[in-house]
């Protein structure tokens, strides 16, 4: 994959994501393990003005719950049908968790659910964008003081604890 192509995942879902509603200062989760799409999500959400949380695949459901209620996530990225499995498990516990986009679809084709969409889906709502210029002005409204990146500490002490960095760090 080149520059372009990243540039490109992370610009359509950017665009995505402002199609389903997603605003400057709003929380992106990703619950998946390393892969190209977990950077171009996290991209797409830096970009747009958005934080970016991960979360680790080996989180239990109710940590899930906890991790996503305490950074006010609005959007929540699975990586497969077994991290899908730990949102349905405790999604009556997310009363704010507006949206779950769903990146690999296998076992899941007859899936359905009001809330989820699989990544292709954002792609292509990120290929309706009304104004793609939006993504680049996005970008160039960033400042140094703006956060980006929620990092949750293990929570060995005590609840986790959300870690806050700016877009200057």
């Amino acid at each position: 994959f080149t520059w372009a192509d990243y540039f490109d995942r992370a610009r359509l879902i950017g665009l995505g994501l402002r199609a389903l509603g997603l605003r400057r200062g709003d929380v992106v989760s990703i619950l998946s393990e390393d892969n190209k799409e977990w950077m171009s999500i996290d991209m797409a959400a830096l970009c747009m003005g958005a934080i970016s949380s991960g979360v680790y695949t080996t989180d239990s459901a109710r940590q899930l719950a906890y991790l996503v209620n305490d950074s006010g996530t609005r959007v929540l990225f699975v990586e497969n049908e077994e991290q899908l499995d730990k949102f349905l498990e405790v999604e009556s516990q997310m009363p704010g968790l507006e949206r779950v986009i769903i990146l690999d679809p296998e076992g899941l084709h007859e899936f359905a659910h009001p809330k989820c969409l699989f990544l292709n889906d954002l792609y292509d709502l990120g290929r309706q964008a009304n104004d793609p210029s939006v993504f680049e002005a996005e970008i160039d409204k960033a400042q140094p003081g703006d956060l980006a990146v929620l990092i949750y500490t293990s929570g060995t002490t005590g609840a986790p604890k959300g870690v806050m960095l700016s877009q200057g760090n």
